[in-house]
């Protein structure tokens, strides 16, 4: 089990190292000139005439840039095209290994990791990195960015981060009600707490399409990016923290009537509650400064999204299916192991994961 697992994080840190070398290199490639770095003559008029479009479009026909890159149509600069190709190329990738999983699901390590919160957090990963590119202007796309309210407080907000933080949260719920209350995962009382923990993302998302978009979310003229209202945004920001810090208490809340504190399952929560804490200050730190209008802060914020959103899915389901292939019935024998330390027996549940051990190959 351990081997496993040093191998599991050490596979993660190398995709992290080759997709920030990847990174690094094509911004030490790139000779185009960013909104950062444009620079206009002293001899020119100090007062500028009105925009009648979007300042970074301005940028992208005055800046002599040699962007021969196919994605340079869709995106403001080669960084950010390739930030697009290295995160939809990721993210097909999560996708692909997702499905190969739901194709084992009888594999009773696979199904314990309770494979709808896992495609509803990647769901939510990829709603959070692309409704950021567009929100941030590092995507342009006419016919979509106007609707900023959608894109940033829905996809992005609603759909994105709020999702996954509350994916932790049922995960941790569902595991309490399965290991310390014995009761089996159906029920009114177990979807009525569904509806609760699920009840922040939509009220969210309601109140950004109802209200008018000054009061939420509206299109800045002059940089082409979606801006909040400060009060929305200090709500947003408030609701997000207050769901983490639900989160931790809830860790330490099961955690304390969990036997062996070790157990896969709740150990990986604790990993993914450290993840969102360290998105949340970053995201914290660049809407809460002007830090956030620098080009390269928000070239941070989306490889740190997309690193976020894809070491969160590979930490769930990297050893189980990998070991569906390579290494069953060990795996196997180490999972209920660990679970019936966690106190909870072959027979004390509803949740039929010990029926068939088998795994399908392609």
């Amino acid at each position: 089990m351990w081997s496993s697992a040093i191998r599991s994080h050490a596979l993660l840190y190398i995709q992290l190292i080759i997709i920030s070398a990847v990174l690094w290199f094509s911004n030490v490639g790139a000779s185009v000139t960013t909104t950062d770095s444009i620079a206009f003559d002293s001899n020119q008029a100090t007062i500028s005439p009105p925009l009648l479009v979007k300042r970074n479009r301005i940028e992208t026909l005055t800046t002599t840039a040699e962007c021969d890159f196919f994605l340079c149509s869709i995106a403001g600069t080669p960084q950010a095209a390739t930030t697009f190709l290295l995160g939809t190329i990721t993210l097909l990738i999560n996708v692909i290994a997702f499905f190969l999983a739901l194709y084992n699901m009888d594999y009773p390590p696979l199904r314990a990791k309770q494979l709808l919160l896992v495609g509803l957090g990647l769901m939510g990963g990829c709603c959070w990195f692309y409704g950021f590119m567009l929100a941030a202007g590092l995507l342009i796309v006419p016919d979509l960015l106007p609707s900023c309210p959608f894109w940033t407080v829905v996809v992005q907000i609603s759909l994105g981060s709020l999702t996954i933080v509350t994916t932790i949260l049922l995960r941790l719920y569902r595991l309490f009600r399965v290991i310390v209350q014995t009761k089996p995962v159906q029920g009114l009382d177990y979807l009525l707490w569904w509806v609760v923990i699920l009840l922040p993302s939509i009220l969210i998302a309601i109140f950004g399409l109802s209200l008018p978009e000054e009061y939420v979310n509206f299109l800045n003229p002059e940089t082409g990016q979606c801006k909040f209202n400060p009060t929305y945004k200090f709500v947003i920001i408030s609701l997000i923290g207050l769901m983490i810090f639900i989160v931790g208490g809830s860790i330490y809340y099961v955690g304390k009537r969990i036997h062996i504190s070790a157990f896969n399952e709740f150990r990986e929560n604790k990993i993914l509650l450290l993840f969102a804490l360290v998105a949340f200050f970053f995201n914290l730190v660049f809407n809460a400064t002007k830090l956030f209008h620098n080009s390269w802060a928000q070239m941070i914020v989306a490889m740190i999204t997309l690193i976020i959103v894809h070491m969160n899915f590979w930490i769930l389901i990297w050893e189980p299916l990998y070991a569906c292939y390579f290494n069953r019935e060990d795996y196997l024998m180490d999972f209920l192991i660990e679970l019936n330390g966690a106190g909870q027996s072959s027979h004390g549940t509803s949740d039929p994961i010990y029926s068939n051990s088998t795994c399908v190959n392609t």
